[in-house]
């Protein structure tokens, strides 16, 4: 690895742990180059600002996810396959959930719509080559009808990207709205329902056979987060 890009991957690593410990909010550029005992030129250097430095972070996570991703499961049907992938696109599990959440209270400050647009392009830049590749094998097994998998598979990653938005949109205003108490997992089903059914009707998938989030998984998400919004709260 090039010396510049050691140095980059440095300051990644040491702002994502400060953000972990501190909150993207209270962790500034000096906290960074306090840790990392870093000119503000070599920062500078690699990330304009703070907010560049997250969008860099974004992008990371979204590659990192998809080229791990396991491209063939013989086990699987279809549309076993298809799921396989929404599942693991959806920032919803493991590490990627850990990543959302420490992004996530980022989203109602000014520049939260930034950052938000700008992971989503991020996940779906990375996993259009995999949601392509799982369209192209079905299509051959006849189970949906796809006739430009590259093109679909891009509007479903759009569908996919504003979906867990919503989600998370909502878990965020019952965090911090002082008359919400829990999220509304009903709202949150309606969605999830809604959009499940437009995707299947994309891919001429029949009805009820794409899962993304049911309600067990949902009130599990909304718990962590919320425990996670404690925790950071009580640094405070």
């Amino acid at each position: 690895m090039l010396k510049g890009d050691l140095r980059k991957k440095q300051i990644l690593e040491t702002s994502e742990k400060l953000f972990c410990e501190k909150g993207y909010e209270k962790t500034s550029v000096q906290d960074i180059l306090n840790e990392l005992h870093l000119s503000k030129g070599s920062f500078y250097h690699h990330f304009d600002s703070k907010e560049r430095l997250l969008h860099a972070m974004c992008e990371s996570h979204a590659m990192a996810a998809a080229s791990l991703f396991p491209r063939t499961d013989g086990a699987l049907d279809g549309m076993g396959r298809i799921n396989r992938v929404l599942s693991a696109m959806i920032p919803f599990n493991g590490e990627g959930l850990r990543f959302l959440m420490m992004i996530m209270p980022v989203f109602p400050m000014p520049e939260g719509r930034s950052i938000r647009e700008g992971y989503q392009d991020a996940l779906k830049k990375a996993w259009l080559p995999v949601m392509t590749q799982t369209l192209d094998g079905v299509r051959e097994t006849r189970e949906i009808y796809c006739e430009e998998p590259e093109g679909i598979a891009g509007i479903c990653l759009d569908l996919l990207n504003d979906l867990w938005c919503k989600v998370s949109e909502e878990i965020i205003l019952a965090e911090t709205d002082p008359n919400r108490q829990n999220a509304d997992l009903g709202e949150m089903m309606s969605t999830i329902v809604r959009y499940r059914s437009v995707l299947e009707n994309i891919l001429s998938a029949p009805y009820g056979s794409l899962v993304l989030l049911d309600v067990d998984h949902l009130n599990e998400l909304s718990q962590q987060v919320h425990l996670h919004w404690r925790v950071q709260a009580e640094k405070e």
